[in-house]
């Protein structure tokens, strides 16, 4: 049987992973702290394990692309196949060669071909886009997978009336390495639901809280009683424009480049886009900005409080998972999610058994590693320490946070201003909003460690 090179490594960390909880586990049972040696060990293995995770999660997108490419060739009809003849390919290549002359070369030296492809592409950019430079508006579907462990590599997508344009093969590929950039550095887009629509105009989002009815039982020749009407509102998504800020080329690498740079402009565009994404869809106050998802757990639900405001043990993890409410717990996006310092905190803590609380995940099957059961995600943009006044963690059901991305991203191409520095300006504009909906029936929680 095969053995990817992504399993090899997993098995390795799920070794490395039974050593560091023995560490604890013989520590707690001695009661006692870990020695110094004891915990220079732990840190050192725990890095290795970081580094390790981080080199199968590389091994895992390029083991994915490798078969939805071959499933998406074995989807190919017969005689749609061959050497570039056919309609279907050679409409996929003259594609993909018009975004790369878009990139590389100046539109005095874009051929025909070239030139009518990017006119189509060019049909969606909003009109007061096309008059800063070329432009094109990239198509093509916004899965947002995220290759690797089985919850993160099936992030639900909604798509809200999208047009046929939005649905085609154009710039596909640059698509995918953007929005996988973008997921790579937003722990938020990794975790939350996202909700693609085809215009930017406000999405009325309806939600009802019912808490206080409840059925009763009825005489025989009774009338049935009259309830509260249940309370109707509605949390309004929005469009809020966003830029990756301006990239600037060398026109020699543009010119000289033995790989084709689009992937590499992809990435840093994604990169940029998800990290600004990522601390609105966070810290974002509401007000001309997104409400990013700790500002409004603290506004529409009760925080928990920990015992400690220096510390998080296993009895305050249990309170924040039923601080929830138990319809949501059991929810497919339920997970926890927390800045990278304050998982390596959690990674040390065992239970009243002395059984570690963090889980190695399923060598076979690729599962995460889980805590109290659960998945988690890192969002770089929580607090980082533990201390008064910080929100330290936040459990619950993600799909209760939307995140609204309105019509899909321009890709404007600056010919002329940086020209005395034989240079290429390249620049990304999206629009997106984030926000809670339904917070007061309690599908997620945060823990703050204000005890005021």
């Amino acid at each position: 049987m095969f053995i990817s090179k992504a399993s090899e490594l997993r098995r390795t960390n799920a070794a490395l992973h039974a050593q560091m909880a023995t560490l604890l586990t013989e520590a707690d049972t001695a009661k006692r702290a870990l020695t110094t040696e004891e915990n220079t060990k732990w840190s050192a293995m725990d890095a290795e394990y970081v580094l390790r995770a981080e080199e199968i999660k590389k091994h895992e997108t390029a083991e994915t692309r490798e078969k939805d490419l071959g499933t998406i060739d074995r989807n190919v009809p017969d005689d749609l196949r061959g050497d570039g003849k056919h309609p279907a390919k050679a409409e996929r290549e003259a594609e993909r060669k018009a975004l790369r002359t878009f990139i590389s070369q100046p539109p005095s030296m874009w051929d025909a071909d070239t030139r009518g492809v990017l006119a189509s592409m060019q049909k969606n950019v909003p009109g007061e886009a096309r008059s800063m430079g070329h432009a094109i508006a990239l198509a093509g579907r916004r899965n947002f997978v995220k290759d690797g462990e089985e919850l993160r590599a099936k992030t639900v997508q909604e798509v809200r009336a999208l047009t046929a344009a939005a649905n085609t093969t154009i710039a596909e590929e640059f698509m995918a390495e953007l929005d996988v950039a973008m997921k790579d550095f937003s722990g938020i887009l990794q975790a939350c639901r996202v909700v693609n629509t085809e215009t930017g105009a406000d999405m009325p989002w309806p939600t009802a809280t019912d808490t206080a009815n409840t059925g009763a039982l009825l005489a025989e020749a009774g009338a049935a009683n009259d309830a509260t009407d249940p309370t109707l509102s509605e949390v309004v998504l929005q469009s809020f424009l966003y830029t990756s800020k301006i990239v600037r080329v060398p026109n020699q690498l543009l010119q000289d480049a033995s790989i084709p740079f689009e992937s590499e402009l992809a990435k840093l565009l994604g990169i940029r886009l998800g990290r600004i994404l990522n601390t609105h869809g966070t810290l974002g106050t509401g007000s001309s900005q997104p409400r990013g998802i700790v500002t409004a757990l603290m506004a529409d639900t009760t925080p928990t409080i920990p015992a400690s405001a220096t510390a998080i043990a296993y009895a305050d993890l249990v309170k924040l998972q039923h601080a929830t409410d138990p319809a949501y717990r059991n929810q497919p996006k339920v997970a926890w999610m927390m800045h990278d310092k304050i998982v390596e905190s959690l990674k040390k803590l065992v239970d009243g058994e002395s059984r570690p609380l963090w889980a190695g995940g399923s060598v076979t099957v690729g599962t995460p590693d889980r805590l109290l059961g659960h998945p988690w995600f890192v969002n770089q943009d929580m607090d980082n320490s533990i201390a008064e006044d910080k929100e330290t963690v936040i459990f619950g059901d993600f799909s209760q946070f939307i995140v609204r991305r309105a019509l899909n991203p321009v890709l404007i191409r600056l010919n002329e201003r940086y020209a005395e520095y034989f240079q290429t300006g390249f620049v990304m504009f999206e629009r997106w909003d984030s926000d809670l909906i339904n917070g007061a029936a309690n599908p997620l929680a945060v823990m703050t460690h204000n005890l005021a």
